[in-house]
């Protein structure tokens, strides 16, 4: 930074007046407004805004944008419907930054970028989030319709207005994308306190309190945190009704809480003040013109306090530059004197009311400063910065290309730049890595070498082999363990292991000494079995012989003696039968 440029910050630092702001409807930490990624500038009674827009970007065409978002660093997003895309650009820049090429199932209602710069625009089936510098999308919250307001909260709570159910649903983005709850609305519509009807857009403020455009019941409805009744602010059924509303369809707050109204069917802009409300943007549609255009959809701030409003019908999105943001007038009389050959310093006499002070004012040889807050110097198609030294080109503001990838500004694709990849790696960002080894080429801690271009040669372990090392060696395919002993595969060897003590040795062919003694002693007992069986077969034999074939059978007088000693056995047991006796007398 030059010391002009130096001098130019202290001396706005300087002339920082004390002025009354708007406090707004909630108590707001400036600490918890410093962690949102959206703008949130200051304004007083007195702020006023051009009324005429300025185009943004004249020589870019637009299909009908409906989202925008800017963020801290003033980058603009724009959600173009029928084109399925959604546009970056950079701090004014005319140079387009960045286009994420979504599939037909967008909507491009709503946009939301938070401070690590994930982006999430709704669906006709949910919410997806996007990364800067990713060409894939996850799905973070699942309904059955759209998503026409998108929010995220200091604690990444996304918030989905759903027009057609009449309702708010959340989620924790921690959470899964079924388990979204309700958190306004009755799915059902209604006027009273409790309902919404077509609900448009929302605005969560860092109490966590929850602002929504009712749009078919013309108002604005709070929902304290946890709180199933709405209070209305603005609008019908409210209790001092101080505005009439006719289908609104976007809410911001600003630095003070004060509201900032899209009054889409009135085709203006309206804004809360300690005084109550009034219009600042399309107040006047007397005669014929058609600036602003009609039917506002969406509206934000720059870090500056300009603000931006998408006009869908006539294809625009209109820039309505910040004109004053005092309430104190001011008289200077200034002498020059030349610093150098760029810039001058000037002596100012100010007069605030009743009192008057002196400051020195440095001005450059391109223009001059007579407001009273700071507003960016144009600087053209290419640059931005106080002394327009800063490049706006895409690949000088951000490292775009993956990969250790060559980024090159090329104005003639939407893009704006080339990637040049390094050997191996493609895509539009270089992220895609075709490279033969990877990660998970070799398996089981092989290690990959590269062959040519497109191969590759895996060197394993051991025990294993395949191309990718996935085949794990069988040692013990052609090994025989004897004694049921089991082959178990080693690293690189193999053992057999045996199911006795008895069993020893590589093969389990070594047998024991107790093992031969009782090996012994059995096979002596079985031969001494087998001789007795033998004998008695051959006794059986012989003695057949003898009877059938020489007469003799030495058992038949043994036998014989056997059959009378049971015969009289048998006699002995047998009782005479009874028996009639005759006794005759005889004198």
């Amino acid at each position: 930074m030059s010391i002009g440029d130096l001098n130019l910050w202290l001396i706005f630092f300087t002339m920082k007046q004390v002025s009354v702001h708007c406090q707004g409807n909630n108590s707001r930490s400036t600490n918890s407004s410093n962690n949102v990624s959206y703008n949130q500038p200051q304004f007083n009674e007195c702020t006023t805004w051009n009324t005429t827009g300025i185009s943004f970007q004249p020589n870019f065409t637009f299909s009908n944008p409906f989202g925008i978002f800017i963020d801290r660093n003033n980058s603009i997003y724009v959600g173009d419907q029928p084109l399925y895309y959604i546009f970056m650009w950079i701090n004014n820049s005319f140079q387009l930054m960045k286009t994420i090429s979504i599939n037909n199932s967008i909507s491009g209602n709503s946009i939301f970028v938070t401070n690590n710069g994930d982006i999430f625009v709704d669906t006709n089936v949910g919410v997806q989030k996007w990364t800067l510098y990713s060409n894939n999308s996850t799905t973070v919250m699942y309904v059955n319709s759209l998503c026409v307001g998108l929010f995220v909260d200091i604690n990444d709570t996304l918030y989905c207005s759903i027009s057609s159910l009449n309702i708010v649903k959340k989620i924790w983005l921690g959470n899964n994308p079924l388990l979204s709850e309700i958190v306004a609305g009755t799915n059902s519509s209604g006027s009273n306190s409790t309902m919404l009807n077509s609900p448009r857009g929302i605005f969560v403020d860092v109490n966590f309190d929850l602002y929504v455009a009712d749009y078919g019941n013309n108002r604005v409805q709070l929902f304290r945190s946890n709180q199933p009744n709405g209070t209305t602010v603005a609008g019908n059924t409210s209790i001092e009704t101080t505005i009439t509303l006719w289908g609104p369809t976007d809410i911001v707050l600003d630095g003070s809480g004060c509201l900032f109204i899209v009054d889409s069917n009135n085709n203006r802009i309206v804004r809360s003040t300690l005084n109550g409300f009034q219009c600042i943007i399309g107040c006047d549609r007397s005669g014929s013109t058609s600036n602003p255009p009609l039917s506002p959809r969406r509206m934000t701030f720059d870090s500056y306090g300009n603000i931006y409003v998408t006009y869908p019908t006539s294809n625009s999105i209109q820039k309505f530059l910040l004109s004053t943001n005092s309430c104190e007038t001011t008289t200077e009389i200034s002498s020059t004197m030349n610093i150098n050959d760029n810039s001058s310093v000037s002596s100012m006499i100010v007069q605030h009311d009743t009192s008057t002070f002196s400051i020195n004012q440095l001005t450059t040889s391109e223009s001059s400063i007579s407001s009273p807050f700071f507003v960016m110097p144009f600087c053209g198609n290419d640059n931005i910065g106080l002394s327009c030294n800063i490049s706006t080109a895409p690949c000088d503001m951000m490292q775009l290309c993956e990969n250790n990838g060559t980024c090159i500004n090329n104005n003639s694709i939407v893009d704006g730049y080339n990637c040049s990849c390094s050997q191996g790696f493609n895509g539009s960002n270089c992220q895609v890595d075709n490279r033969p080894c990877q990660s998970n080429t070799c398996w089981n801690n092989g290690t990959c070498n590269q062959t040519s271009d497109t191969t590759f040669k895996c060197l394993c372990k051991p025990e294993r082999i395949g191309i990718h090392c996935e085949i794990q060696i069988d040692y013990c395919q052609n090994v025989t363990c004897l004694n049921n002993g089991v082959c178990k595969p080693l690293l690189g060897d193999y053992k057999c292991e045996c199911l006795s003590k008895s069993y020893s040795g590589k093969y389990c062919g070594i047998v024991s000494q107790t093992l031969v003694v009782h090996q012994s002693v059995s096979t002596s007992f079985g031969y001494l079995c087998y001789l007795m069986i033998g004998c008695i077969c051959l006794f059986f034999i012989l003695m057949d012989i003898l009877k059938y074939c020489f007469g003799i059978d030495p058992t038949k007088d043994q036998l014989k003696r056997i059959q009378r000693r049971r015969r009289r056995g048998r006699m002995k047991n047998i009782k005479p039968p009874p028996q009639i006796r005759k006794f005759i007398y005889i004198n």
